[in-house]
């Protein structure tokens, strides 16, 4: 059996030529050592808002918000709903920038599409168009926007409204025991059709809405710097830059609440 030819050995000043070695990869953000290696910077999640800097959290929300501005159901809107819906981009968009960082569980920060789920149930609120869905007729809160000075206890009976209307499977604790309409909320509605979204269509966007309105109150009774060292934690509150960290957000917040 012959044997195979052994490799000749490499050539030790020979390279390849690659995007990667030739230190084109630097214009692409790599950094270049001096023996032609890359090293590459640690992967950073371009939706993580948690690790963003103020201005990239504004930039990035701001994009967002646009995208779901050029969604087809604002097309659909009629002049008044559009003119309600532009004039609440005011306070809009500082709801949008606290919500994607304090709107999760426990005051987290929140994903990409559920942020963005939000964001198109909230503007048809305040918008006065209300919220739809195919299965069953009509919009939920139509003709009755919404607006920043809406109280926890009005967001609270909306939200009662919205399980009778559309129903979760299990009611949340809070409401069991209401009347709306003549109907008492129940743990466990017996009839639909049923809110499958586990309650992103209605109730989580209004949530959402009493969550940034506490927010504002909060910032009213304790001061700026008190109320994000609460929600950050003073050591991450001066990692982000103390107070000029956020001052986007609290004078975006300010001017909506004016």
């Amino acid at each position: 059996k012959a044997r195979s030819k052994p490799r000749p050995a490499a050539d030790p000043s020979a390279r390849r030529s690659s995007r990667r070695l030739s230190g084109e990869a630097a214009a692409n953000g790599g950094l270049v050592d001096s023996d032609g290696e890359t090293d590459h910077p640690a992967y950073r999640d371009p939706n993580d808002v948690s690790a963003m800097t103020a201005p990239e959290l504004k930039a990035w929300c701001d994009a967002l918000r646009a995208d779901v501005l050029r969604m087809a159901w604002v097309e659909r809107l009629g002049e008044e709903e559009m003119r309600r819906l532009d004039g609440a981009q005011e306070w809009l968009a500082p709801f949008v920038i606290f919500t994607a960082r304090f709107g999760g569980k426990g005051e987290s920060s929140l994903s990409r599409q559920n942020l963005k789920s939000v964001l198109k149930q909230v503007f048809c609120l305040v918008s006065g168009a209300g919220v739809t869905t195919e299965k069953r007729g009509g919009a939920f809160g139509k003709g009755r926007p919404i607006g920043l000075g809406i109280q926890a206890e009005q967001v609270d009976a909306l939200r009662a409204e919205a399980q009778v209307w559309m129903p979760q499977k299990r009611a949340p604790e809070d409401l069991v025991g209401r009347t709306v309409g003549g109907e008492r909320i129940v743990k466990q509605p017996d009839r639909g059709p049923f809110d499958t979204s586990n309650g992103w269509l209605l109730n989580h966007p209004l949530m959402k809405i009493r969550l940034y309105c506490e927010h504002l109150d909060e910032l009213k009774e304790m001061g700026h710097e008190a109320t994000m060292r609460r929600l950050t934690g003073d050591g991450a509150w001066q990692a982000a830059g103390g107070d000029g960290a956020a001052r986007g957000g609290e004078s975006g917040g300010g001017g909506g609440g004016g």
